[in-house]
Parts: C-alpha cells; sequence; structure tokens
C-alpha cells in the first residue's frame, strides 16, 4: 500500500506455472518486478497460489482469495483491477469469469489465453535451433524426442547446456562473429 494511496488496487495473479511447492518468496519478487504499480499510487497484492503446477480453477480462487483479504482487512478500493502475465493470464480471465463482481478491469501482459498449445511457439523455435546447431542431443549422444526438453535422467547442466548454444550460435561473441555453424533455410530469408 503506497503512502499516498489513489484508491486503486492491483491484484497480481503470477506467471509461471511454477512446479514445486510454493514460495512466498514468489510475492516478493513480483512486487519488485512491478514495483511501478506502488510508484504511481495504486495499492498492489499478489498471490503465491497454493499449489504448484498447471491448476487454473485454484489458482483463480487464491486470486479471489487475496483480493478479498485485502478488501476486508486493510482497505476499500474504489476500483479493482485484475492483473495476469504470462499463462496466468489465462487464470486471470478465469478469475474474472468466475468473480465478475470483484473487478472493474483485467490487465494482462504477455497473456497466454488459449490453453497450453499457446506456447507451441517454444516447440518451432527448438525445430530451428536443432536444424542449425544439431544439438543437444549430439549426433553422437543418445536421442531422444525434442518437444519434451531434456530427459529426465539427463546429467547436463545449465553451464554446459550454454556452452553448446553459445559453440554454435555464438550468443557470448559479439555480434559480427555469433554466426551459427550451420547456413540457415532458405525459408528463414
Amino acid at each position: 500500500m503506497p503512502a499516498q494511496w489513489r484508491g486503486v488496487l492491483v491484484v497480481h495473479a503470477h506467471g509461471g506455472p511454477a512446479l514445486g511447492e510454493p514460495k512466498a518468496s514468489r510475492a516478493d519478487e513480483d512486487i519488485k518486478r512491478w514495483s511501478i504499480t506502488l510508484t504511481e499510487g495504486h495499492a498492489w497484492a499478489g498471490s503465491v497460489f497454493r499449489q504448484g503446477g498447471f491448476s487454473v480453477t485454484t489458482a483463480a480462487e487464491d486470486t479471489e482469495r487475496v483480493r478479498r483479504i485485502l478488501v476486508d482487512h486493510v482497505a476499500k478500493p474504489r476500483r479493482t483491477l485484475l492483473h495476469g502475465q504470462s499463462w496466468v493470464a489465462m487464470v486471470a480471465t478465469w478469475t474474472a469469469e468466475l468473480y465478475p463482481q470483484s473487478w472493474e478491469g483485467i490487465w494482462l501482459t504477455s497473456g497466454v489465453v488459449a490453453g497450453p498449445t499457446t506456447c507451441d511457439f517454444r516447440l518451432d523455435l527448438r525445430a530451428i535451433y536443432q536444424h542449425l546447431c544439431q544439438n543437444p542431443p549430439r549426433a553422437d549422444e543418445p536421442q531422444y524426442p525434442l518437444s519434451l526438453g531434456l530427459p529426465a535422467d539427463s546429467k547436463m547442466t545449465a553451464a554446459e547446456l550454454a556452452t553448446q548454444v553459445n559453440d554454435c550460435l555464438g550468443v557470448r561473441k559479439p555480434a559480427a562473429q555469433s554466426k551459427p555453424k550451420k547456413s540457415k533455410p532458405s525459408w528463414m530469408s
């Protein structure tokens, strides 16, 4: 709650989905990321969903619950806005549908609202990367379906993966030196 509150409450539904047990530190990270809300004089409330994974309905319930806690125990806003980021834009739209009386507006940033298939572009990027770099896996490594990410038993570290990406694309090199080892297909020109 800012010192000079303008009467607007922004309820934030965080991006994700986060896997594993929820952590309170998530809300701390989000308020830092979205501090402009407070700077502009708006109150901010954010939920850490009670469970990890992709549970849209319980996340929507948690989002409404955090709004009610603020309204019942802190202050009554003149206007309440719902903010959904990334995959939680779907949660925000569902929250607004379940609790339409709670919101005067909904604000989506980089919103995924068409379900999990909205992220299929990542597979497209992976296919292009594989065409250019042919790693991971390299030809001499065990092969696996690229659409599933690294295999569960993979021992590859993030640093090793970053090295493979840099070896191929030169992402850590000056732009003039960052060309893929393999030329792009004609349809990418």
